[in-house]
């Protein structure tokens, strides 16, 4: 629970008609700039630079004239035995950083996925959509949108009402209410944070444009 305790922060923004992460956010090594391939980037310079501690920590007992390389300190410390085994125990210890982060990666994913019912915001037409209302004097169903694109819809044409149009202005208005609760923040396994503050607003004001279209 502590303030900012999360390792890393992606952004999920609307870019329509997608949703996209900043970094991308991929469970593949491959994708360039995406978080995994930074977070593995990170673990192999901390080990670059584990391989650079002899030359600021000499061996006990070192007298200064000879070289120090990595293999001489181990020498020296009595442990070329065990280097394989470490080296190991490292490998297995990057396998688990990476096989936790892909987990996490996947929890992210699905969150974004909980966004795909606002997506009728960006993806229908306001026009075409305030056509059909007036037309049949309510929002159709998306059975009832392919029946009217292939020319089968068979249901009656009426003039909405003002009370129609209240209620339709309504749900607008609710659904405004429901996205400005959305917390910007959102933690997964602890290490992971997605912020959302760009794609909320972006859908706020989505919404506020279909409403107007209703008002107007």
């Amino acid at each position: 629970d502590r303030p900012d305790a999360e390792l890393f922060e992606v952004k999920l923004e609307l870019q329509a008609p997608n949703l996209v992460f900043f970094p991308v956010l991929q469970i593949t090594l491959k994708k360039p700039r995406g978080l995994l391939q930074i977070i593995s980037t990170m673990i192999a310079n901390i080990l670059n630079m584990s391989v650079m501690i002899p030359m600021v920590a000499q061996p006990v007992g070192y007298d200064g004239t000879t070289p120090v390389t990595f293999e001489s300190y181990l020498m020296n410390q009595s442990e070329l035995e065990e280097k394989d085994r470490e080296f190991m125990e490292i490998e297995d210890l990057q396998m688990d950083i990476i096989a936790l982060s892909r987990d996490g990666i996947k929890a992210a994913q699905k969150f974004a996925e909980s966004f795909e019912r606002y997506n009728f915001l960006w993806l229908n037409d306001k026009k075409e959509h305030l056509e059909n209302f007036v037309t049949y004097g309510k929002f159709l169903t998306n059975e009832e949108l392919d029946q009217l694109y292939n020319g089968t819809l068979d249901i009656p044409k009426k003039s909405p009402s003002l009370e129609d149009f209240r209620t339709a202005i309504d749900y607008y208005n609710d659904l405004h209410d429901e996205v400005e609760k959305l917390d910007v923040h959102h933690v997964f396994r602890s290490w992971l944070r997605i912020n959302i503050k760009s794609l909320k607003y972006s859908i706020l004001n989505s919404i506020c444009k279909w409403s107007y279209v209703f008002k107007e």
